[in-house]
């Protein structure tokens, strides 16, 4: 080779080979020795510090090793040569000259170095490095590289090739590469590149490390770059570096290239499993009874998982109908109880299950029912003698008088009376004893309210007289006798009365407090309260209801307190009141004021105070004795007297008072009057869209207003039986507007996955939407105006854009936007349909063609198998069922297949003949023994034919109670009234002994 001049940049025009010779024996030297303090320094800081990156795990590390021939491996080429983390291969990237530069693995330039020390030569040995060499001359003189500037000779492109490194199950993945690296210009370069498994890429060019204080040798430099998605979990993936030169300045000489410490690929954290959430789609988590709601999951997935769109779902509804859903999103998940409950969310994805997450108390189901409220005439009716009328007016509520339900239960249950009127009249209640009261009602939402009332009414035998009886005075002073009454009735002649007179003296009667008289005079010369009770007996027996009344003697010394009552103080025009000195203390003369009928007396208890006309009226009461002042009361509005048939007043309501423009609203009549049934009307309703502005309806519907504005409502109501009538303007009933909220809404409900070639139901809930407008990209038809699409299907593998648009007369609703994926169908098979006996126990499995799954199982009914997530199951159905298995893999559709399992009924029944509740744990209950059993009404008798028990539950059976009382030993007498489940009825009657 001839000879060639290389131009250092510190010494220029020196001749090649004497610069090598300088280099190596006196430049070199004296860099290594300055080194060793460097990298004294440096195994200080690391030994201090740590060297490894925290929180990251190590997956592949290669520093080349240290020479074991001390310098005398210099020129070992790094094609095929294995440093002990594997092989390194040499790969050309481009046009090499005949002595293009090299890459070796040598300890020429040696490695251990620390950031900022330089690349030293190799001097007594060391660790080798991955570098840039020469060769030409002296070949592999470190990390140099010739650039004589004759063109093509030295001219290269090559890239080292670090072995396989495995990063399965390693995610977020960087390299860290500590190099030394200097360019001149840009065609002399180093680059980063990885592999893959199919193709190179460039990581990034090195950047300049710089040179050491006055010398060419390089300063270590390091650096740490993320690398691609695709090396996650990617077994085959390599790190390269590639040097370029193109030999094209003159005399350039040997140059300072690269060098590699050490690479080393770390793994990242491992992605997660979900994280579930959820919400409610309306943000409403608190409402009323028997109100459906939809879920949405609000899941949030690692980037490396395969989306909400692939996972499955687990929910617990707690107090919900259904309790279980495996849908994303399920909606009509309805609550029909009042009570607080937990809501369970599971979710698994391609990286694992996530939760259970629990909200405890999320959803709060008020008790929006009617409030029923319960008054009776009568709760001590006479048997066979009085009837009951209840009414419900007090009760609370939107209440549908269509759906009240009354029931009246007597203790033994042999007589049930029912109505369904919201003011029961005339209910006869014939047997003697309590009779609990069960009434319903719905309000016009659908809600139901029951309320239970044991023991409400008690029906009395009343064979003996109708007691009643008046007394000529009931406040009055000591010392004074008073005449009672006897008012009683009989069908036969009373033949005895029982008076009981607390604090009194009958007269002629030696023991006080008592009377056998008809009419006795009683005198009280204690003060108090005191109450007398009449009971008396007639042929029939004695009377089962005694009648009472309060008696007040007052002392009648002390100063006077004036008080009074009335007969009656609501009355009609024409009619008379009875008025009653209730005053205590001392007194002797009254004055009486009846205000507006200038009338007045000066009795203690005046009678027949006739009012004509209507209105309210004061009445005074003025006491005196002679000694103290006299002491006054007034009582204003005391005396209220009525039309009794008063003119009609007109009232409304509206079912809503503002609307958007196009909507419509009802009306409802809720005027007074006498009469109101039979009220007619006359409606004006401003601004109402023409042929609905007036009616003549009690309740008009469908009042529909198109402009904006406030608007006001007319009300005529006549009453043709008086005739009289009354008008009523409504101000600013109804506001109409137009605002972006009244826009409509869309509530999509659009599949997310399908398997290419099949259809699917797409649906949504409009919410005030006039037209609707459905885009299937990919599907078959690609396009809808219906509100209801039906079947769209898909025959192409992939994933689609659906568009979901809708319009009113305030413009276009926001418009939803959803992908759907059709996946590849797997070839699931559930097996053929089979015939069972009930109560045998068999597998199904669910086959995929040979293919090892690796995907997920679901089966339904899931109370029907034991493990619904299993590939094989038992099952042991009751009935005839229909399972339905489901299986999911990543990048493919969910495949549905169902078997019918027919079950063989062998039906079965039974009732022990005896048995002892004595609680020693066997045969301590009675119950009805079989299976089969869809239906069944149990009823046991004692010997006097009173029912005992009764149960229309097989698990339920009769410990020996009645009334939460031990029944004596005996024979007692059942009925059973059974319906099996492929229909037949059958009745059995026998005989059960209760052994003690």
């Amino acid at each position: 080779m001839s000879s060639r001049t290389n131009v250092n940049p510190y010494f220029h025009g020196i001749n090649s080979n004497i610069w090598r010779l300088i280099f190596t024996q006196s430049e070199r030297f004296f860099n290594s020795m300055r080194t060793v303090g460097f990298l004294t320094i440096a195994f200080l800081l690391l030994f201090t510090l740590g060297a490894s990156t925290s929180g990251s795990a190590q997956i592949y590390e290669e520093d080349f090793g240290d020479d074991p021939f001390g310098c005398g491996g210099q020129g070992t080429l790094a094609n095929g040569f294995d440093p002990g983390q594997g092989a390194w291969n040499v790969t050309q990237v481009g046009t090499n000259g005949p002595i293009a530069n090299r890459w070796y693995i040598s300890n020429s330039a040696v490695g251990n170095g620390f950031l900022g020390g330089c690349v030293d030569d190799c001097f007594f040995g060391g660790q080798r490095t991955l570098h840039i060499g020469n060769a030409s001359g002296n070949v592999d003189s470190g990390a140099f590289y010739d650039e004589p500037g004759n063109g093509f000779p030295f001219l290269t492109a090559t890239r080292a090739e670090s072995p396989v490194i495995d990063c399965s199950g390693s995610f977020t993945n960087t390299v860290t590469v500590r190099f030394a690296h200097n360019s001149l210009n840009i065609a002399d370069f180093a680059r980063i590149e990885y592999f893959d498994g199919v193709n190179w890429n460039t990581l990034q060019n090195f950047t300049n490390s710089g040179l050491c204080f006055g010398g060419p040798n390089l300063i270590w430099d390091e650096v740490t770059i993320p690398l691609p998605a695709s090396a996650n979990n990617n077994a085959n993936v390599r790190i390269g570096f590639t040097w370029f030169n193109d030999d094209s300045e003159i005399g350039a000489g040997l140059r300072a290239s690269v060098a590699v410490d050490f690479v080393r690929v770390d793994a990242g954290p491992p992605p997660s499993a979900p994280a579930p959430a959820f919400s409610v789609l309306d943000g409403n988590t608190d409402f009323c009874e028997l109100s459906c709601i939809t879920f949405i999951s609000e899941t949030v997935f690692d980037p490396f998982s395969t989306g909400a769109g692939s996972a499955t779902y687990a929910w617990e509804f707690e107090g919900a109908v259904p309790a279980t859903s495996a849908l994303q999103n399920p909606s009509n998940i309805c609550y029909n109880e009042p009570g607080t409950y937990d809501v369970t969310l599971t979710v698994t994805d391609n990286i694992g299950t996530g939760g259970p997450l629990i909200q405890n108390g999320y959803i709060t189901v008020q008790d929006c029912g009617p409030t029923i409220v319960v008054e009776i005439d009568n709760a001590t009716p006479c048997s066979g003698e009085e009837c009951v009328n209840l009414t419900s007016d007090n009760s609370i509520g939107d209440i549908n008088p269509a759906t009240w339900q009354w029931i009246f239960t007597s203790a033994s249950g042999l007589d049930i009376v029912s109505s369904n009127q919201a003011n029961p009249t005339n209910i006869c209640l014939n047997e003697i004893g309590f009779y609990d009261v069960s009434v319903s009602v719905s309000n016009f939402a659908g809600i139901p309210e029951v309320v239970e009332l044991p023991n409400y009414i008690e029906v009395l035998d009343c064979t003996g007289p109708e007691i009643a009886f008046s007394v000529s005075q009931q406040v009055f002073c000591v010392g004074t006798c008073v005449q009672f009454t006897d008012e009683s009735t009989s069908s036969s002649p009373i033949t005895a009365w029982n008076w009981t007179l607390p604090g009194g003296q009958a007269v002629g009667e030696t023991e006080p407090g008592i009377s056998t008289q008809q009419n006795p005079e009683v005198c009280y010369d204690i003060p108090g309260s005191y109450w007398a009770v009449l009971s008396a007996t007639d042929a029939q027996g004695p009377t089962a209801r005694p009648d009472s009344i309060l008696i007040t003697v007052d002392p009648c010394t002390g100063p006077i307190v004036a008080d009074f009552g009335a007969s009656d103080t609501l009355i009609c025009a024409g009619d008379c009141v009875d008025f009653q000195n209730q005053s205590l203390g001392f007194q002797t003369d009254y004055t009486w004021i009846f205000g507006g009928i200038n009338q007045t007396s000066t009795e203690a208890n005046p009678q027949v105070i006739c009012y004509e006309s209507p209105g309210s009226y004061d009445v005074t009461l003025i006491v005196e004795n002679g000694i103290d002042i006299p002491e006054q009361i007034i009582k204003t509005d005391f005396i209220v007297v009525e039309n009794c048939i008063n003119p009609p007043v007109p009232r409304i309501s509206v079912s809503q008072d503002t609307i958007c423009a196009g909507k419509c609203v009802d009306f409802f009549d809720e005027s007074t009057g006498l009469g109101s049934e039979f009220f007619e009307h006359e409606w004006t309703f401003a601004g109402a869209v023409e042929g609905s502005e007036t009616s003549t309806d009690a309740n008009p519907s469908q009042i529909c207003y198109n402009n904006p504005g406030t608007y006001d409502v007319v009300l005529k109501v006549k009453r043709l039986s008086v005739p009289d009538s009354a008008t009523q303007v409504f101000t600013d009933v109804v506001t109409v507007v137009n605002t972006p909220e009244c826009r409509p809404t869309i509530i999509p409900n659009i599949p997310d996955t399908i398997c290419a070639g099949d259809c699917a139901f797409f649906s949504a809930d409009f919410i005030d939407a006039d037209s609707v407008r459905w885009t299937f990209t990919g599907g078959t038809p690609e396009t809808s105006t219906a509100f209801e699409p039906g079947l769209v299907c898909f025959p192409e593998v992939g994933d689609f854009l659906i568009v979901l648009q809708a319009y009113n007369e305030s413009g276009e609703a926001p418009p939803v936007i959803q992908t759907i994926f059709a996946g590849e169908r797997p070839p699931l098979n559930a097996g053929p349909d089979i015939t069972i006996n009930s109560g045998a126990v068999v597998e199904l499995t669910a086959s995929l063609g040979g293919q090892v799954p690796n995907g997920t199982f679901l089966w339904q009914p899931f109370d029907q198998v034991d493990n619904f997530r299993a590939q094989t199951v038992q099952i042991s159905p009751e009935e005839t069922t229909a399972f339905i298995v489901y299986y999911d893999q990543d990048s493919s559709c969910t495949a549905i297949d169902t078997v019918n399992v027919t079950v063989n009924f062998v039906a079965a029944i039974g009732v022990p003949n005896s048995f002892s509740p004595n609680g020693d744990g066997r045969n301590d209950v009675l119950r009805v023994l079989g299976q089969g059993i869809t239906r069944m009404e149990f009823k046991i008798f004692n010997r006097y034919g009173q029912l005992v028990f009764e149960t229309t539950n097989q698990n339920e059976g009769w410990d020996g109670l009645h009334n939460e009382k031990e029944l004596n030993a005996g024979t007692f007498v059942y009925t059973l009234e059974v319906t099996f489940a492929e229909g037949n009825r059958e009745v059995y009657t026998g005989d059960v002994n209760l052994v003690r």
